[in-house]
């Protein structure tokens, strides 16, 4: 296993080098000087000259692009151009602000999504079970910032129970983690559902209930044990892409984490800040995918046993 991880993290380094060169490579044709930007439209060109040469925009492509890598992998990514603000600072500060958004919205993703899934997939084309899916349906169509605004229109402006802005309480965090994990637990839910119907019309389930065993037993001890290989590859994905994910409902909310910060400097065209932006996000996805490669080889012991052998590679 400890061999298998180093593997994994050093397979990494080829693919941060591509998303930066193809996100770099991008800045250089959008539109906009960041030397204007940072002096302003009453800058004369001789000070533009003078702040891209300082900045070091007017080197070549490749050296450029040289410098931001050797910076990135020690995890300096210089100044805003906007703001002058370290951009290594201003990621730590709203990192937090976004994994607490993702870690909770997952969290209740998982303690609705997996029952609904269970109790459908038990219930199959019952009542039951075709509210559950229509509920499921319409919750991954709906897209969240709508919800997030009717939300915000009802228990907010209505009901005043709760902030439509800002995150100085716990208050504040019940609306955005609540928007966010709608898509999640439909998802879960569905693919609950699907992975429990085929695995309860296996043998080795019939055989625990022909031995007596209590139906919450076989389900929730044998089925939902042996199902969770797929329901942990959607927990995995939408954890991995919280970062970039939560971008619109950070928005509405006001919200200073990674997504406002990305939305901001893209609208500012702060190129520095959208270039560390989706090396972090490229970063943060790549070590979510190994722990959940990891996660699997705990669940199965037989992709344990394959780990150790050293047959098991990602496709």
């Amino acid at each position: 296993m400890l061999r298998y991880t180093i593997k994994r993290l050093l397979w990494m380094i080829p693919v941060l080098l591509g998303v930066s060169l193809l996100i770099m490579a991008i800045m250089e044709f959008c539109p906009g000087d960041p030397a204007k930007i940072m002096l302003g439209i009453d800058a004369t060109e001789e000070n533009v000259a003078e702040l891209n040469a300082e900045l070091g925009l007017d080197d070549p492509f490749i050296v450029r692009y040289g410098r931001f890598v050797v910076n990135a992998f020690h995890f300096e990514f210089g100044n805003s151009y906007t703001s002058g603000e370290s951009i290594r600072s201003q990621i730590l500060f709203r990192i937090p602000y976004t994994l607490t958004i993702s870690l909770v919205s997952l969290v209740i993703s998982v303690l609705i999504g997996i029952p609904c899934g269970v109790i459908s997939a038990t219930h199959q084309y019952s009542l039951r079970d075709n509210l559950t899916m229509l509920a499921a349906l319409f919750c991954v169509s709906m897209p969240n910032f709508w919800f997030a605004l009717m939300m915000i229109t009802v228990f907010s402006l209505k009901l005043g129970w709760l902030p439509s802005v800002g995150i100085e309480t716990v208050k504040g965090y019940i609306i955005p983690c609540i928007a966010v994990a709608l898509g999640t637990t439909a998802s879960i839910a569905r693919q609950t559902r699907s992975s429990m119907l085929e695995v309860i019309r296996q043998d080795y389930i019939t055989t625990a209930r022909a031995k007596g065993q209590k139906e919450k037993v076989v389900i929730y001890g044998h089925a939902l044990q042996n199902a969770m290989m797929p329901i942990i590859t959607v927990i995995g994905s939408r954890f991995a892409g919280a970062l970039a994910g939560s971008m619109v409902v950070e928005s509405i909310f006001s919200i200073p984490g990674m997504g406002n910060y990305l939305i901001n400097a893209i609208n500012s065209r702060d190129y520095a800040v959208v270039q560390a932006g989706v090396f972090v996000i490229a970063l943060w996805f790549g070590l979510c995918m190994l722990g959940m490669d990891l996660i699997y080889a705990w669940a199965d012991p037989r992709i344990r046993s394959q780990y150790k052998k050293g047959k098991v590679s990602r496709k």
